[in-house]
């Protein structure tokens, strides 16, 4: 058997929730980062890889969402994935046909993982009290609902926990053999959920505790099983959850007085995304009993939301470590600037951008693999979309303000959350720097034939020439709008223009102002050089006369 996974190289989608048309999602067979504004599509991909993906009786029939602004329908809408071994047939789900019988679809629904902001905000409105929070509802509800228990089996937690509650919710009684063998079979399956549930969680907790070192390293956590979920058909409140608490442990086993002291919203949403993470490295087999592979796809949609940008990067490094080298990550964002960040982080990571496109009176997606913003920015205004064209010139702009003021060291008005300092902050200081423009190494012959080397004072020099600073701010109108909510961009189509080679320009002139910078160790090195040169020449020349 190969080594190498077999992985998604395409996802092709037609005519399901948010995309009427066919597009071409392409993996490459590498994890994706992908951003797309709001309204765009984004979550609309994540949930169509949720909803295809469901081998439950209860799976949604591909109809019930489909496009519905599109009339009449169109025939050929369905969802394809394409794998990068070619021997491996397309997965397709259409009106017509989930293809449950392909040899991978059952694996793959069962370990494909889809983990959104929604989930990740109810996981944080855990309660504590003394110095414990009780964790038993989103970890059963949320956490844990597409791990398979120790024992084996293909029933997932999420699955087992769902057959309770519905049993649970129709209050059967002990009366007449029907009501006796309903009550009896329904805690015959509270039992065994629960003494999946209590063996599972050791293993849970020590694998979450290892991914937590990457958030914070200074402290544990620790899963105490307190108490069973329970029905008796006796009392009023016939069914019960469980308990499940959960402890943080700093330096020898203290815990802080109050869980508020330690587990605030980002730091419950990072311990919910460990157990998570932990629950699925766990549970999921990257391969068969045949040692056949098959894709494990990990979805999270914009679950970085309730994390600040301290608990941002430890994700990112939890996602680049061993322990997810066998699953095919999805992260999705409508963050821009965490997008911009996360590209650098995430090396061989597939990038694509998502936007939201007016066409006549709805929006539809419009889809781009990321290249350079100014390049992007040109090809939509070739294409005519202008909105598009607006929000990727804007970035560009702020990119080069933010890489200028970094690199030739210009100081910023301070804000603790770097995120929120503006474009114009940047912009005011570089337009009025200055950097020394140095001059060619001059020489000259004294009248003994001599050669005498200097190099003339720096001249002082605006990094941005007179002309491109009245073209900018000419420019900034349209730049430092947030044009990509405006409905009416499309007559602002040459200014826009402008502002492109503008924007352009004003990255010309920075490189400039480093380069010369760069350059300045250089000269005075071939300076230097020159003198040392000359005056062995002219050393060779004396003993030659002697």
């Amino acid at each position: 058997m190969s080594d190498k996974p077999l992985l998604l190289k395409e996802i092709r989608i037609c005519g399901y929730r948010a995309f009427p048309h066919p597009m071409t999602i392409s993996l490459n067979s590498k994890n994706l980062l992908l951003f797309g504004e709001n309204g765009s599509g984004k979550s609309s991909l994540g949930k169509a890889l949720r909803d295809f993906l469901d081998f439950h009786v209860s799976a949604v029939p591909f109809d019930q969402y489909k496009y519905r602004y599109a009339d009449p329908a169109r025939t050929d809408r369905k969802i394809e994935l394409v794998f990068d071994d070619s021997t491996t047939d397309i997965l397709e789900w259409n009106p017509t046909l989930r293809d449950t019988a392909h040899k991978d679809f059952n694996d793959m629904a069962r370990s494909r993982t889809w983990l959104d902001y929604r989930s990740i905000w109810r996981i944080s409105e855990v309660r504590g009290s003394n110095d414990f929070v009780e964790i038993f509802g989103p970890l059963v509800e949320e956490i844990l609902t597409s791990c398979l228990p120790t024992s084996g089996g293909s029933t997932t937690f999420g699955e087992k926990w769902k057959t309770i509650k519905e049993k649970a919710a129709a209050k059967p009684i002990c009366q007449g053999s029907t009501g006796y063998a309903a009550v009896k079979h329904l805690i015959t399956e509270i039992k065994q959920f629960n003494a999946w549930l209590e063996s599972f969680l050791p293993g849970l907790g020590a694998k979450a505790n290892d991914l937590l070192k990457e958030f914070v390293p200074w402290t544990e956590l620790k899963l105490s099983y307190v108490k069973d979920a329970t029905y008796n058909s006796k009392l009023k409140d016939k069914f019960s959850n469980g308990s499940i608490h959960l402890q943080m442990i700093v330096k020898s086993e203290t815990p802080p007085g109050s869980p508020s002291e330690f587990i605030n919203e980002a730091r419950i949403t990072a311990i919910g995304l460990c157990l998570y993470l932990a629950g699925m490295s766990l549970s999921i087999p990257p391969r068969r009993a045949d040692d056949s592979t098959y894709p494990r796809l990990l979805v999270l949609d914009d679950v970085l939301l309730s994390l600040d940008m301290v608990h941002r990067l430890p994700l990112l490094n939890l996602l680049k470590s061993a322990n997810f080298k066998d699953w095919q990550i999805l992260l999705l964002t409508h963050d821009r600037a965490w997008y911009e960040m996360s590209k650098q982080q995430l090396e061989g990571w597939a990038h694509h951008e998502l936007f939201a496109q007016q066409v006549g009176d709805y929006e539809q997606p419009l889809l781009r693999e990321d290249q350079d913003h100014l390049m992007q920015s040109i090809d939509f205004l070739h294409e005519g979309y202008v909105k598009a064209a607006a929000v990727h010139m804007r970035t560009k702009f702020e990119l080069v303000l933010k890489w200028a003021c970094f690199e030739l060291g210009l100081a910023v008005k301070y804000h603790p959350d770097a995120r929120k300092v503006p474009a114009s902050e940047f912009w005011s200081s570089l337009n009025g720097a200055m950097y020394d423009k140095i001059q060619p190494i001059q020489s000259k012959k004294d009248t003994a034939g001599k050669v005498h080397y200097w190099r003339p004072k720096p001249l002082e020099t605006p990094v941005i020439p007179l002309d491109l600073k009245t073209r900018i701010s000419h420019a900034l109108r349209w730049v430092l709008n947030p044009l990509n909510h405006s409905q009416s961009v499309d007559q602002y189509r040459p200014e826009i223009e402008a502002a492109i080679y503008a924007v352009n320009d004003l990255e010309f002139a920075v490189r400039e102002a480093i380069s010369t910078q760069e350059a300045d160790a250089v000269m005075l090195r071939e300076l230097l050089l020159s003198i040392f040169q000359s005056r062995a020449s002219s050393t060779g020349a004396v003993k030659a006369k002697e």
